[in-house]
């Protein structure tokens, strides 16, 4: 079998993992499913935070620098406020992300 036809398999949907692989039980397998679909989830949430964060950092800091409303100096208030809120999103999946991936490792 040639490298080509070995490589263009790879392509292709993967062969579903039996429930009994490696002496693991029915239930394990759908726990170690669900928990990968959630750190995968938070790990898209953690990352949107993230971009977030910078999107409304930068608004924010676009509206002080444009100086056309008679609030600019209470909008810089804002900042603390907001990058905190984004920064706990970001941590408290960040810690679950990792809290996950610790369970399924020692398990």
């Amino acid at each position: 079998m040639s490298i080509v036809t070995r490589l263009s398999g790879l392509s292709q949907t993967p062969a579903p993992i039996p429930l009994t692989a490696r002496g693991t039980d029915r239930w394990e397998f759908f726990e170690y499913a669900a928990l990968k679909q959630e750190q995968i989830a938070r790990i898209g949430l953690r990352e949107t935070a993230l971009y977030a964060n910078l999107a409304v950092s930068a608004s924010v800091l676009a509206v002080f620098f444009q100086d056309r409303f008679d609030l600019t100096d209470q909008i810089l208030l804002l900042m603390p406020f907001v990058t905190g809120v984004m920064f706990w999103i970001y941590f408290n999946n960040d810690y679950y992300v990792n809290f996950i991936g610790d369970y399924i490792s020692t398990d």
